[in-house]
Order: structure tokens, then sequence, then C-alpha cells
């Protein structure tokens, strides 16, 4: 390994030294796993609360880590065995991975930390809460919220997040939901957030409920209203790239496909509208089907299954079976698929990258059945045409717009 690959991968804190490493994995990664807000929140912890840490430690006393992108956080503080609250299912495994590579020689350690999805509820109180500050402001304020039976008034509350992702109204929901709230000085443009719990503000939400916030909207393509929770991409409106996607449906000959995947699903608008449309063939319609929503979030897998229990109120009638997989991309299909519908990710964190996309087209082509199909949506500028037909040899645009173009491949 070279001397820069190693630097991009070894994390050097007061705590320790560590290897962390990004997911998906590549073969020459440029990014690091973590960021100046990890290594500020690490270090301020270790030299400002070192007593609270090893009372923590000793007496059996909780630490939840929430957002912890890549596991750098949860890697550290290993010995502290925290929980890890996160939507990221990508987040978990790399938390995993990365424990694995620094302390697997160890056969005496003990799992680092305890995976928890955002669907589900923490249970018991914390003395201690590291937050990374997240991309949506709507995921950040659930979180809050969620928190206010799990703290009191000796609970230290740290958050941090790069300066560029940290304004006034960032600190107004801390303000709101816990209490009184400053910040540090910026260093490396990056900025800690120090949260003091007032009993009064939590007391005054303890009734508040538990359960994911839910934003609805109506999708006129689908004549029916679907749901997102609070990390759900485009969680108030019909994305345009999905509109796109669901015009070109529209538009197109489809595949007779007995078994779809909506890869990448968000809230399943897509997969529903496939189903729709394909149902709308009188020669397709009675065909026994399986469509799988497959999406590294559980936030939006549990959205798209409420919108499927919604919109296909009675599966057996209309011979459907669903599948629902909260996983990264698609991982060695037991079932190969005859379509795939995509609206893929074009960033990690906040980092435009086009990797995950490129590397959903290959795991598309290995999952697919011969002559089966992938549809892609995608914005104009990401070129992604000329990457499909590297892998696929083939593809065609079936629909272009201003903003988008919906490219259509098969697998020879």
């Amino acid at each position: 390994m070279s001397q820069l690959t190693e630097a991009k991968i070894r994390l050097k804190t007061v705590l320790g030294s560590f290897r962390i490493k990004r997911l998906p994995s590549r073969k020459s990664e440029t990014l690091q796993a973590w960021d100046a807000a990890d290594e500020l929140l690490i270090d301020n912890l270790a030299t400002e609360h070192a007593l609270m840490l090893d009372e923590q430690a000793s007496n059996g006393n909780r630490l939840l880590v929430i957002n912890d992108q890549f596991g750098a956080l949860t890697t550290a503080l290993h010995r502290h065995k925290p929980d890890s609250w996160n939507d990221s299912s990508i987040s978990h495994l790399a938390a995993r991975l990365n424990y694995l590579e620094n302390f697997k020689s160890d056969t005496n350690e003990a799992p680092s930390f305890n995976a928890i999805a955002s669907t589900e509820p923490l249970s018991g109180s914390y003395a201690i809460v590291l937050i990374k500050i997240p991309k949506t402001l709507a995921l950040l304020e659930q979180q809050l919220s969620s928190l206010n039976q799990h703290i009191n008034s000796d609970t230290i509350i740290i958050a941090a997040g790069m300066t560029k992702n940290i304004h006034s109204s960032t600190l107004a929901l801390f303000e709101k939901h816990l209490g009184e709230t400053t910040t540090s000085r910026a260093t490396k443009k990056a900025r800690l957030i120090f949260c003091k719990v007032d009993n009064k503000i939590i007391s005054s939400q303890a009734a508040s409920s538990s359960a994911l916030t839910t934003t609805r909207y109506f999708a006129d393509p689908l004549d029916c209203e679907l749901i997102s929770y609070a990390n759900g991409f485009s969680r108030d409106r019909l994305d345009l790239g999905a509109r796109a996607m669901m015009q070109a449906m529209n538009e197109n000959s489809l595949p007779d496909a007995e078994n779809i995947a909506d890869l990448a699903c968000g809230n399943g608008v897509l997969g529903l509208h496939a189903l729709n449309a394909i149902g709308k063939d009188i020669n397709k319609a009675d065909k026994q089907r399986c469509i799988t929503f497959i999406d590294e979030s559980y936030m939006a897998v549990a959205a798209a299954t409420e919108n499927y229990q919604h919109v296909i109120s009675n599966a057996a009638k209309h011979n459907i079976a669903p599948i629902f997989v909260v996983q990264d991309s698609i991982q060695k299909p037991d079932t190969h698929y005859d379509w795939i519908i995509c609206n893929p990710p074009f960033h990690i964190g906040t980092a435009m990258d086009t990797y995950i996309a490129n590397r959903m087209f290959q795991q598309s082509f290995i999952a697919l059945q011969r002559n089966g199909q992938l549809w892609v949506v995608a914005n104009r500028h990401l070129k992604y045409e000329n990457q499909i037909k590297k892998v696929f040899k083939n593809a065609k645009i079936v629909l272009s717009n201003k903003k988008f173009v919906v490219i259509a491949a098969t697998k020879m």
C-alpha cells in the first residue's frame, strides 16, 4: 500500500491511531472516511470530558453516537461500546468492517458497538450523546425530538459538523428540543455544538411520540398520496427525475417482467408506477410478479413498505409478491431480474460522486436475466449513457428533456 493511500485511511487521535476505510470500497480511493469534525469531536471528548468517559466505561453508563458515517467515532470509542443510531445501513456495515480491521487480532475484544436503525426507537438513558450533523435538517429534528426521553440535565451532548453545514437554523433546533446551545470556534473548517439539556424543555416534550415524522404529498401519475420519512430524498414532492422515469414508462413499450427490482427505491414511487403501468397492459396484467424494493436507507425502505401497502391494497389479488430489502445495492441475488429500474444517487455524503451509480450499473448487469433490461433516470450532465454502454454494450435514450434522460439497456 502506498504512503498516500495509508495516509488516507489512518485516523490519528488522542485515543489512538486507527485504520478507517470508506464504503463502498474501491481500489484508488481519493477521499477519507472521516472529516475534521470527527477529529474535533473525538479530541474534545477525550480531553475535556476524560473523567466522564472513564466513569461511563466503569459504571456502565451508556454512550450514543448518531450519524457516524463510516465508523470513525465508534471505532475510536470502541472501549466504551457505544450505541450507533443511523439511517444508513452502509454506515453500520462500514463501522463493523472498520472495527474488524483494527481489532480482529484481539480475540478478547468484545463487539464495539450496538447498531440501531433509524426506524427503531431508542431505549434507556444516555450519559453521553455525540451527533454528527446530517445533511438533512428534517432528519436532525427527528433525532433531537426522539432524544427527549433518553437524556437528562447531566447528559453531555456534543454535536459536530463542517461549518458549511451548521447554520442558525441548525442551532435553533437544538435550542428548541434540548436547551441552551453554544458553539466552538471553527477549526479546519469544522465546528462543535455544545448543548446543555434543560429538563423543563424535555419534560414539556416528553409526551411527544417517538414515531417517525411523516411527510405526505400527492403523486399525480399514481393518482394517490405517498409518504416519506425525515431522511427521504425529495420527501415532500414528487422528484422531477422520478417524474421523467414515470413518463418514459407511459410512453414506451415495457418489458414483460416477472421479477422486477426498484434499485435505490427511495419511497418506492418508481416500483409502484412500474406495477401500475404493466397492469394497464391487458396482455401482461394477469401474470404473477415479484418486485423487490432495495435501498441502503432504513427510512426509505420503511416508506416504500408503507406506500406499497397503501397503493397495492391487496397484493394477492394483483398476483404480486413484494420484497423489501435494506442493503447496499444488489448483493449476489438469489433471483435474477427481468427489469431493474433505478434513480441512482450521485453523492456520497455531501461530496458529488458517481462511483455508486456506476457500481449499480455493473451489479445490475450481473443480476439481470439474459434479455433483461435496466432503466436509469439521471441528470443529463452526468453522461451515464456512455458508462452504461461500457457495461451492457448497448444503451438507448427512451426519454429526454431539458434536465433528465431515461436510458434503457438490455443484457444480451
